[in-house]
């Protein structure tokens, strides 16, 4: 009886990242991000439970370091608020039973990289969020196929106006985050009448205003029209 011959098993390639000659560039990025995932905490994990997929339960091993990556995503200490918060978030964002423990671990994540302060910015990390997810699942809806043109076109129109809002919530975060304070430069060119131009800027901010101008001997211009007079001095 003839024995089979042995099968050589297939040597797969390899390519340990070690060895690879990176560019000053990717050295640099490497190293940056090593060093700002020094301080950076790891999101919280969220896994469903057997047979309910909606089901979810926060999975850690360390309740300190829950805790304080809870507050951190939410915005606050009080973690009845948080807790509601993130399920809300987390409720307005799958469409899909399915979805919910990606979903789950997606939007956690996302509101902690926003790291809100307090309970305002944590509203709104959540509601940026959560109106991301359901523009980009209009989106969605409104590319697939064999749909009729008008159902595809109102999920267009959803997803413009839901981005619009998007940005509404982004201006009112950084607004938030300012302190209400807003900074607006106008630049003017002012003709004095030996026929000099000047080009100036003028920032208005908390009430005050600060001018600047790009000649050092020129004069400062003026937010005003100058008008012709006849009058003339006695």
């Amino acid at each position: 009886m003839k024995s089979k011959p042995k099968k050589h098993a297939k040597k797969h390639k390899t390519t340990d990242i070690q060895k690879k000659e990176y560019t000053e560039v990717e050295r640099e990025a490497i190293a940056q991000y090593i060093k700002e995932q020094e301080f950076t905490l790891t999101p919280v994990v969220f896994e469903a439970e057997k047979g309910n997929e909606t089901d979810l339960k926060m999975v850690y091993e360390d309740s300190h370091v829950a805790f304080v990556t809870v507050t951190q995503t939410a915005g606050t200490p009080y973690g009845a608020f948080n807790s509601q918060l993130i399920r809300q978030v987390v409720n307005a964002s799958f469409t899909r039973d399915s979805e919910a423990e990606a979903v789950a671990n997606a939007v956690t994540a996302a509101m902690l990289s926003i790291r809100p302060r307090n309970a305002l910015e944590g509203m709104l990390a959540g509601q940026l969020v959560a109106v991301h997810n359901q523009a980009m699942e209009s989106l969605r809806r409104a590319g697939l196929k064999d749909q009729p043109y008008e159902i595809a076109l109102n999920h267009k129109h959803l997803a413009i106006r839901l981005m619009k809002t998007y940005a509404r919530l982004l201006e009112a975060l950084i607004k938030c985050r300012s302190g209400g304070q807003q900074n607006v430069v106008v630049k003017h060119v002012y003709v004095n009448s030996g026929g000099q131009a000047v080009v100036g800027n003028v920032i208005q901010g908390e009430g005050a205003m600060k001018k600047s101008v790009s000649e050092p001997h020129a004069t400062t211009p003026r937010l005003v029209k100058k008008r012709k007079s006849s009058w003339r001095p006695k």
